[in-house]
Formats: structure tokens, sequence, C-alpha cells
């Protein structure tokens, strides 16, 4: 798909079948009021195509999902590959023991008191 134009860019396809863009970009704004070329006829066409391929994928898509064994060797093993890579790094990561929140708090304390005796105790030297 790289090789199509971007959005609003004119292509046009050469005696080989490849494309040839254009510099130039359509302007939807200064064309949707010119009725006497019939510019909006031909941008309403454009546009439901484009609204019909939008729709098609996304119901593809969805299909696809509900049923990934649909998908090509090539890509089911790479959604393989991803779930074991994700697998691999949860694996990894532990989730903490749950603790009592008045034996957490307990413990700070008495650190704290250890600290400010120890700090207490080096003044008196001091």
């Amino acid at each position: 798909m790289a090789d199509y134009p971007k959005p609003g860019q004119l292509a046009m396809v050469t005696d080989e079948g490849e494309l040839e863009q254009y510099g130039e970009a359509i302007n939807f704004d200064a064309l949707e009021g010119d009725e006497e070329l019939g510019h909006a006829e031909l941008i309403r066409a454009a546009q439901n195509q484009a609204a019909g391929i939008l729709i098609a994928q996304n119901l593809l898509t969805a299909e696809i999902l509900k049923n990934p064994q649909h998908l090509p060797a090539d890509l089911q093993a790479q959604v393989e590959q991803s779930k074991v890579a994700i697998s691999q790094r949860s694996a990894t990561r532990c989730a903490p023991k749950p603790q009592n929140p008045l034996v957490v708090a307990s413990q700070w304390i008495t650190k704290a008191k250890a600290y400010q005796s120890n700090q207490n105790h080096g003044q008196l030297a001091a």
C-alpha cells in the first residue's frame, strides 16, 4: 500500500501498470459547490465507495477477530509469538504478597523509633 497516493493526491496508472503521482492535491471544498461540472456527484460516488471499503474492512476484521483460524499461517505465527512474549513478560513480574496494613504500619513505627533512637544517641555522643 506504500505505493498508493495519499488521500487527496491525484495519480495516473501508466501503461506498465504503475502509479504515477502528480504534485497537485484535490481541493474538496472548492469542488463540492461546483454543480455545473458535476463534481458533487463524482465526489459523492467516491465517498460512497470509500465508505463501503471501510465498512467491509471493519466487518472482515470483526469476523477474523472472532475466528482467528481464518488468518494465514504467517500471521497466526506472529500472533502466537506475541502471546508467548507477553506471557513470558508477565511471568517475570511477581505480584506483591498481600500484607496486613497493621503489621506494615507497626514495622514502620519500629523502624522510625530505631532511627530516632540512633539520632539521639549520636547527639549525646557529640
